[in-house]
């Protein structure tokens, strides 16, 4: 036979395949075919009228003949590397059957299958070197009846190919992070346990981190993983309360980030998460490096590590890493904040402002920021704001016990200069996400100062301050500092400004009383306010008089009206 007749030969076979299974499937398969990268199609039907309305979906073929002087039991098809990646560019996937036979009389023949999906793809493309041109593809036997007979392998990768279009891959080193999986299967109940061991088993995974559905790695066939709840310790140590294990017979444990593969006598290291899962990891590495055993429960398990210049190398390695990531935990422990975010989601950026601010904790004080009274420093998702003293060269929290204790801010009056707080003058950037931020701080600044005009003031533009970002974030934090602010003004001083700010804020709350209202009342007949529009429109709004405000807005003159939209209190302007 020549290679057209064998390509007929096994074109054929697999045509009567389809046919045999005529009730859903229709054959499109040509014989000589010469389309790129595929041989044809079976289209799938849910109904035997194959109608368009009944019409589900199809499956792209690569079909091979080969002869063969004996079936082999663990088979094999090479395969170009480049034909592989034009199929991972389709993303349904690609369906290789491959017809082996031995010319005898009849001629004796076996089908063989291989999926290619997305996830099969990604598995046998992902470590393969640049320059190799082949590879060797595992092969299963298409039998008469149970998870692998034709219908079965079929409907199997068709639901898998819907299943994972458009889905991410996750590897083994992500199981611990999985809260869920789903797996689909296409045969009946009988032979569901068949197909967990000897079938194509794809599993889809909801991960606890995220809201998305992944799909899973197979890891060489289907992986079962368990979690077992036991100590692992070293030293008398406790790392973790519980371990998982990988394969049927336990070819792999997992402990964290660090994988023991018993099949390839190796131990695998994976360092990810925030600063402080990897300090935690590199903390049992080292213990794991420098001891060279690990107990599980009772049981002592002694590690595959035998090349120990290896071995003195990654604790070298891994001492300077636990290090840098020990000054990346004080250096944000300095603004009470947790770095709670995986650090690889760190772009580039991230990583030389971090650079930056480990270096200002060690005394590297670039020229530029030196004469600066505040700086900030953007992170990812963290901004942090800080004060330089340029005498010590260290850098402090601006939201700080540190900072009352070292930074002084005062005026002048009549020639006296009068300390103040240090954030009697925050504007909104000094505020809104910063994630040192801290009000009970801001609170305390105000202790033990004397109150003057010139602070109330300052204090009553912080009020608008945090009522204008109130407005802006609905956080109540900030609504609830202006209240705090609000006591002290009015506690202080008897200013009908006050009053209408403490009102605004009680409006703003819910929680405006019939004897606000009065107050509110009399300062709007009073006659010194009678043509002070602002004020008249502002005890309009928190009255609610619609009318007697629109009146008041109108008379305001144009600059005014532009100043008074710029006011918090406008935002209570019941708009039609």
């Amino acid at each position: 036979m020549n290679s057209v007749d064998i390509e007929n030969f096994a074109t054929n076979k697999i045509i009567d395949l389809v046919l045999q299974n005529s009730d859903i499937f229709s054959p499109y398969i040509n014989s000589n075919d010469r389309t790129p990268l595929w041989d044809g199609n079976i289209f799938i039907y849910n109904k035997n009228t194959k109608t368009n309305d009944v019409y589900e979906g199809k499956i792209d073929l690569q079909i091979k003949g080969r002869k063969v002087d004996v079936f082999k039991d663990k088979n094999t098809y090479s395969f170009k590397i480049e034909t592989l990646k034009g199929y991972q560019k389709e993303v349904k996937g690609t369906l290789l059957l491959v017809v082996d036979f031995i010319m005898k009389i009849p001629i004796e023949y076996k089908i063989y299958y291989c999926n290619l999906l997305p996830v099969d793809l990604y598995e046998i493309l992902k470590d393969v070197p640049q320059e190799q041109k082949t590879i060797n593809l595992k092969l299963k036997e298409i039998q008469e009846k149970g998870p692998l007979s034709f219908k079965n392998v079929c409907l199997n990768f068709y639901n898998n190919s819907k299943f994972q279009v458009g889905k991410e891959i996750i590897d083994v080193n992500q199981f611990d992070r999985i809260e869920s999986i789903t797996t689909i299967y296409s045969g009946d109940e009988n032979g569901f346990a068949t197909h967990f061991k000897s079938g194509d088993v794809y599993t889809y995974a909801k991960l606890k981190d995220s809201d998305k559905e992944f799909a899973m790695v197979k890891a060489k066939e289907w992986i079962p993983y368990r979690e077992i709840k036991k100590d692992i310790k070293i030293e008398d140590k406790k790392y973790a309360s519980s371990y998982i294990v990988i394969g049927d017979g336990a070819e792999e444990i997992k402990i964290n980030q660090v994988r023991i593969s018993f099949d390839e006598n190796k131990v695998h290291f994976e360092i990810k998460g925030n600063v402080y899962e990897r300090i935690k990891s590199i903390q049992f590495i080292l213990a794991l490096l420098k001891n060279q055993y690990i107990m599980v429960g009772d049981y002592k398990l002694n590690l595959p590590l035998n090349n120990q210049e290896k071995v003195e190398e990654s604790i070298k390695l891994y001492e300077k890493e636990l290090e840098y990531y020990n000054m990346v935990k004080n250096a944000f422990g300095v603004f009470n904040t947790k770095f709670d975010i995986p650090y690889e989601n760190l772009s580039e950026d991230d990583e030389k402002q971090l650079f930056v601010l480990i270096g200002l904790f060690n005394g590297r004080i670039r020229e530029d920021i030196k004469v600066l009274h505040k700086y900030y420093i953007c992170i990812n998702k963290y901004k942090f704001l800080f004060m330089i003293l340029r005498d010590k060269k260290t850098i402090i929290n601006f939201y700080s016990q540190k900072a009352l204790d070292h930074i002084i801010r005062a005026y002048e009056i009549s020639g006296k200069m009068v300390k103040t707080s240090l954030y009697s003058s925050l504007n909104e950037d000094d505020i809104l996400d910063v994630s040192n931020f801290n009000d009970k701080i801001i609170m305390k600044s105000f202790k033990g100062i004397p109150f003057t005009e010139e602070l109330m003031i300052e204090v009553n533009n912080l009020i608008l301050t945090f009522i204008k970002l109130y407005n802006k974030t609905k956080n109540k934090l900030y609504i609830n500092l202006a209240d705090k602010l609000s006591q002290i003004n009015t506690k202080n001083r008897n200013d009908d400004i006050d009053i209408i700010n403490a009102k605004q804020i009680k409006k703003i709350k819910n929680t405006l009383s019939s004897r606000d209202k009065k107050i509110l009342y009399e300062i709007g007949v009073n006659e010194e306010y009678k043509d002070d529009y602002m004020m008249l429109a502002s005890i309009d709004i928190l009255l609610e008089n619609d009318y007697s405000f629109q009146q008041h807005f109108k008379k305001m003159s144009k600059s005014d009206k532009e100043t008074f939209k710029e006011f918090p209190i406008y935002n209570l302007v019941k708009k039609s």
